[in-house]
């Protein structure tokens, strides 16, 4: 599991995960593990995914194959590509789609955090997609981050310093996550 946190503060926004790769109760630390990266570069986006491994190879990808997909950065925009690539990703990629039978949806399998020109996107694997105003964590240890984000926010003017306080915390106090923090920022275009 991951942690990825994202923080909007002024014109910049940040987002940052930890670098700990797991499976079970195996962890890979990042010397071991030369691919450990959870942040993807997208046009002028950076997603941040958390979930099985197998997902950054379908990112990687994803990107090299449709690198002007991530076009519209509005919250809308961001679902109407999610909503384009799911056949993709079931056809080609041959995702389970099938999570929850409860569920009304197919999933995407994705669940992740961008930062965009215009701010905070989060995307769960049903293509339910949400805009934060100022941060936001998904994954292990997303409590402690989220807390240590709030604990930190109206003191610091730095999004990448809250950011970074946020991935310490999760690490510091969930075992699925570890050191270091990786990290990317942008200026905001209003």
């Amino acid at each position: 599991m991951s942690v990825i946190v994202a923080v909007e503060k002024g014109n910049r926004v940040a987002i940052a995960a930890d670098s700990l790769f797991t499976a079970g109760s195996m962890r890979v630390p990042p010397e071991h593990k030369v691919n450990h990266h959870k942040l993807y570069k997208w046009g002028p986006c950076w997603l941040g995914l958390i979930g099985w491994g197998a997902l950054g190879n379908i990112a990687e990808t994803l990107i090299r194959d449709y690198p002007d997909a991530m076009d519209d950065y509005s919250r809308q925009g961001i679902f109407d590509t999610l909503r384009g690539l799911h056949t993709i990703l079931r056809d080609d990629f041959f995702l389970e789609t099938h999570e929850d039978k409860s569920q009304p949806v197919e999933s995407s399998q994705l669940d992740g955090l961008l930062i965009t020109p215009k701010g905070i996107i989060g995307i769960s694997s049903y293509r339910n997609v949400n805009e934060y105003s100022r941060y936001w964590a998904i994954g292990a240890g997303r409590e402690y981050a989220l807390g240590a984000m709030h604990a930190c926010y109206d003191r610091l003017k730095d999004p990448a310093s809250i950011a970074k306080h946020g991935v310490e915390a999760a690490i510091q106090f969930d075992d699925s996550c570890g050191a270091p923090v990786q990290m990317h920022t942008m200026r905001l275009k209003h």
